[in-house]
């Protein structure tokens, strides 16, 4: 709860986060109910159908937040099921905003490039198209709130806190069990200071807890799973479909946070740079090969987990980038990045339907492909940028945060 408190001391007066947030809120609203069509516009009976599964049917039913926080706010206030859900949902998001923002500060990026990383957080596609098909988010945003709680906590040195974060987000989702690698070895590393005995209790609070959850209700899985991989690719359609929801899960951003990996190799030993490096060296294989192996792949919010350490090594290659061009940026910098990135942009855009032309699961294709198009853009305007900057001898030496 002190963490709670602490954070949000920090960040109430923080106008530019909330206004950040609110943005990126009310674009998912208009892309989900204006501008093509998405769950929401379910009719409430048929929508309910959802519900049911996930109150009725394993996996879905230990998973507990946000069916049982559904049922929970329509018997108190009335609220029909689909409004509480969506309801919840978006409070999540509001919460999620601020939630990012300390935990980059609590990582020593400054406000400005800690409102970059929560922008690059709310327009991305899992969060702008989170209830669209194939995307269905339901407890994942659970799971994105314990992930950053339980690695800012981690960066205070709150280790216990941490463990129980790391355990409610287990309970959110199955999924957070592929942070556990990244969490170990961070208790590993701190265990003198932390000692042997609170090492182990944070160490084997969710494997118990979570570990008798699972035994309790542990059922034999689909045996469509284990060829899963097969279906993903099986034609050129389904192949699109997975290709599409791999790119769009990062979109530019695997282009910066893969050349941030490398700018902070040489510094993984210090702990915020060790925490984002081998973070992501452990998360993002364990969360592709799940995607791509044992999920339908195509719904991209399985994928997206692994933007708490993502998004960080994006800024800091961003960062890096932005030091070495001019320090006087003029009117003319800003005019030709302007066009530059509207041109680059355009052409992915018009190149996306010849990428992409058939898509298996057809519900909300066209913004898929038109979103995959504009990541294309924006990587090669960051490319770009790249190639000037060291074309102009720029690439000195900077501080990484």
């Amino acid at each position: 709860m002190n963490y709670f408190k602490k954070s949000y001391r920090q960040i109430l007066d923080k106008r530019y986060v909330l206004a950040i947030t609110v943005t990126g809120i009310v674009v998912s609203l208009i892309l989900h109910l204006k501008a093509t069509w998405s769950p929401l516009l379910h009719d409430p009976e048929i929508w309910k159908r959802s519900l049911e599964l996930h109150v009725n049917y394993y996996p879905f039913n230990i998973r507990f937040p946000q069916t049982q926080a559904t049922l929970l706010v329509n018997r108190l206030f009335g609220i029909p099921l689909k409004e509480s859900f969506y309801i919840l949902q978006y409070i999540l998001v509001f919460l999620l905003g601020p939630l990012f923002y300390s935990y980059l500060r609590h990582l020593d990026f400054d406000r400005r490039w800690s409102l970059v990383g929560v922008a690059a957080l709310m327009f991305s596609f899992p969060i702008l198209g989170a209830h669209f098909e194939p995307v269905h988010t339901w407890d994942d945003i659970w799971m994105y709130g314990f992930v950053i709680l339980t690695f800012g906590t981690l960066l205070k040195g709150n280790w216990l806190v941490a463990s129980l974060f790391f355990t409610l987000g287990c309970f959110a989702r199955e999924q957070m069990v592929l942070f556990y690698p990244i969490f170990f070895l961070e208790g590993i590393w701190n265990r003198q200071k932390l000692g042997m005995k609170k090492l182990l209790l944070g160490l084997l609070i969710p494997v118990v807890i979570y570990g008798l959850l699972i035994l309790l209700t542990y059922q034999t899985p689909d045996a469509r799973r284990w060829s899963l991989f097969f279906y993903n690719f099986e034609n050129t359609a389904r192949t699109a479909d997975s290709i599409v929801s791999l790119w769009i899960s990062f979109g530019f951003l695997w282009f910066l946070g893969a050349a941030g990996a490398v700018s902070i190799f040489a510094k993984r030993s210090e702990p915020k740079f060790s925490l984002l490096f081998w973070g992501a060296v452990t998360a993002l294989p364990l969360t592709m090969i799940l995607g791509i192996f044992f999920t339908y792949v195509r719904e991209t919010r399985i994928l997206f987990p692994p933007f708490v350490f993502l998004i960080p090594l994006a800024l800091v290659a961003l960062k890096n980038l932005w030091n070495n061009l001019p320090a006087d940026k003029s009117k003319t910098f800003w005019i030709i990045t302007a066009c530059t990135g509207a041109l680059l942009i355009t052409a992915g855009v018009l190149i996306a339907p010849y990428l992409w032309p058939v898509f298996d699961y057809g519900s909300s294709s066209v913004l898929r492909r038109y979103f995959a198009g504009v990541q294309i853009g924006l990587s090669l305007l960051l490319l770009v940028g790249l190639v000037v900057s060291r074309f102009r001898g720029l690439n000195r030496r900077h501080s990484t945060f």
